[in-house]
């Protein structure tokens, strides 16, 4: 897998790599195929295909940055997720990990059962429940 930032490895980041993530500035990853500094790739789990390995790194930081970077995601905090895409299922393991309460939404059954899968707490199909967000669940 690519690393998000080609170039930055450790410590704060610097500005003048911001603007060097892949997709941005850079080529992105969906392409058949791709050159990357040895430094700047790490192996795929076996689990994932080419696919979910090439956009985990920026699904993942995405998800890091807004929970722990943005604000400081801690024990017992609840945390919405709105879908199941890429973003918020790194967010739900990295919250659950954080010992978070975490609620997320879908309209898939399916999705939403894969959720509660990977340690959600609440579900919420927004589909089938109207006017969800004004519902208090906890």
């Amino acid at each position: 897998m690519p690393a998000f930032f080609q170039n930055w490895f450790s410590g704060p980041i610097p500005s003048q790599e911001s603007v060097r993530a892949l997709g941005g500035i850079l080529e992105g990853v969906a392409c058949e195929f791709a050159c990357f500094p040895e430094l700047a790739v790490a192996k795929a789990p076996d689990a994932l295909g080419d696919v979910e390995a090439a956009g985990l790194p920026c699904a993942a930081l995405t998800a890091w940055n807004a929970l722990f970077v943005a604000h400081s995601t801690k024990p017992g905090d609840v945390v919405l997720l709105l879908g199941t895409g890429g973003v918020s299922i790194a967010g739900l393991q990295l919250a659950k990990a954080a010992g978070a309460i975490v609620i997320i939404t879908s309209s898939s059954e399916t999705k939403l059962r894969r959720a509660r899968a990977l340690g959600a707490d609440y579900t919420i199909n927004y589909m089938t429940t109207p006017s969800w967000e004004t519902r208090h669940a906890l």
